[in-house]
């Protein structure tokens, strides 16, 4: 069932995309100072900047599960432990309820 879910939604962000980028056809600047500066269609930087992404959280999700570790999961802190009472400093069952 959950590799179901994960298909839909890896489908239905590809459509959402799609469309997205098919709506918006028109050129952008784009400038990464000292690097470079040029004019690209935003769809086609709509596709290069989710490929980047898919890739990085496919290899942090790769790098995490290679480590023994669950996407998400976080660790508990141990417990304090408690102090334990000497069978003599509780009262007997039968002690509790004598009336004196």
């Amino acid at each position: 069932m959950m590799q179901r879910i994960r298909w839909f939604l890896l489908l239905f962000g590809v459509v959402v995309l799609l469309v997205f980028s098919l709506a918006n056809t028109e050129s952008v600047p784009v400038e990464m100072p000292f690097l470079f500066s040029t004019e690209l269609p935003l769809a086609m930087l709509m596709v290069v900047t989710s490929g980047i992404g898919f890739v990085l959280g496919s290899l942090t999700t790769a790098w995490m599960l290679r480590r023994g570790r669950k996407p998400g999961k976080v660790t508990k802190p141990e417990p304090e432990p408690t102090a334990v009472v000497p069978p003599e400093a509780t009262p007997e069952p039968n002690d509790v309820y004598k009336s004196t």
